[in-house]
């Protein structure tokens, strides 16, 4: 007797009305829906606002958007929430909902042991098919530690790291520096 559930496939019209009437983000992954990973530990929540805050702040350069915030990956036909996205040009959007974004340049990821693998792995590998992106951000919430990567031209991509909080993080898409001790300073490691 085979007992395996059926996987269902669903078209991205279908997940497009799904995600709009769902009161959880859903992300769509080569025609699967799934649950966005929701309920990060209070590190990653004050790391990632604190972040949000200072960047929202300081640059004038791009607009910022946070979690709530579809990143379209059209070559790999995935739909993903990062924690925050960058645009530096206008905004485009695919849909009328204004739900789906084309052209990030900056993606910042906060990292939790849950998503950990898959934010410096699968994912790094899928933004990079967007043309538009060009830096990648990676922020540890369980220890101190900021990784960026800048992509200097095609299939050259230049990394940083940073792990003091006397440290900084230069973003090169925004013009300006992160400090750790604005990621950081509400957090406590035990």
């Amino acid at each position: 007797m085979n007992t395996a559930k059926a996987i269902k496939y669903y078209t991205r019209e279908e997940y497009l009305a799904k995600a709009m009437a769902s009161p959880v983000k859903l992300e769509y992954h080569n025609g699967i829906i799934i649950e966005a990973m929701v309920g990060g530990t209070i590190n990653h929540s004050k790391i990632k606002s604190d972040t949000f805050l200072f960047l929202g702040n300081s640059s004038k350069k791009c607009q910022i958007f946070d979690s709530d915030m579809v990143v379209q990956v059209e070559a790999y036909n995935r739909y993903l929430y990062p924690d925050m996205s960058f645009v530096c040009d206008k905004k485009v959007l695919t849909d009328e909902s204004q739900l789906l974004l084309l052209n990030p340049a900056l993606i910042i990821e906060v990292l939790s042991p849950n998503t950990k693998s898959i934010d410096q792995g699968d994912k790094f590998s899928w933004y990079r098919s967007i043309p538009s992106f060009k830096e990648y951000v990676l922020i540890q919430s369980d220890f101190m530690g900021i990784e960026s990567w800048y992509k200097e031209e095609e299939n050259l991509w230049r990394i940083q790291s940073a792990d003091k909080t006397e440290q900084s993080i230069h973003l090169h898409t925004l013009g300006m520096d992160l400090p750790l001790k604005e990621v950081y300073k509400r957090v406590s490691f035990t």
